[in-house]
């Protein structure tokens, strides 16, 4: 049997320091992309003309189907900019401790 039904992974209280300038003014409007198990991707909100962001967002992601699936939690942090793809400032993979 499987985890019980509605079972997620959640992710609270995420915060980033001395994040690169990444725009023409000199600044960065990151937000962090999160991902578990291969599958969905969850995203905070942007957080304008800041290179020390805290979300206070909480992620939900669907339980990962599998013990391999879970090892580890994918983080990306990422540089919003209007009317273009955001660009990648950095990613890390966290150890998902249960």
């Amino acid at each position: 049997a499987g985890p019980p039904v509605g079972r997620r992974l959640v992710v609270c209280g995420a915060s980033a320091r001395s994040l690169p300038k990444m725009d023409m003014l000199g600044l960065c409007d990151p937000f962090l992309e999160v991902s578990w198990g291969g599958g969905d991707v969850a995203k905070t909100g942007v957080r304008k003309s800041c290179l020390n962001p805290d979300w206070s967002e909480r992620i939900a992601l669907p339980w990962a189907p599998s013990p391999e699936d879970a090892a580890e939690v994918g983080v990306r942090v990422l540089d919003w900019d209007a009317g273009s793809k955001s660009d990648l400032v950095g990613c890390a993979k966290v150890p998902a401790e249960q």
